[in-house]
């Protein structure tokens, strides 16, 4: 996959991968306050599905999810050619 194959998936997915941002920033997950241990968990929980979404294996439980998730063994993208 070149660079210019991944742009182009960004490009035709952009309003999707704006509306699951949004998604995520809408849940209040950087908290000190005990009422919010849910919304905490459930960012983790979103975090962990959405890497086993794109194919990744999660190197954590959603408690954990402060940990980068591994992605797929996968060729590293070139640049197009100039």
């Amino acid at each position: 996959m070149t660079l210019t194959d991944i742009f182009e998936k960004i490009d035709s997915n952009h309003k999707r991968y704006v509306q699951e941002l949004v998604e995520l920033l809408s849940i209040p997950s950087v908290s000190t306050y005990s009422r919010h241990k849910g919304d905490v968990q459930r960012a983790g929980e979103w975090v962990v599905n959405m890497c086993r979404r794109w194919g990744w294996r999660p190197a954590c439980t959603p408690l954990q999810a402060t940990r980068w998730c591994t992605p797929p063994t996968a060729p590293i993208p070139t640049a197009p050619p100039s």
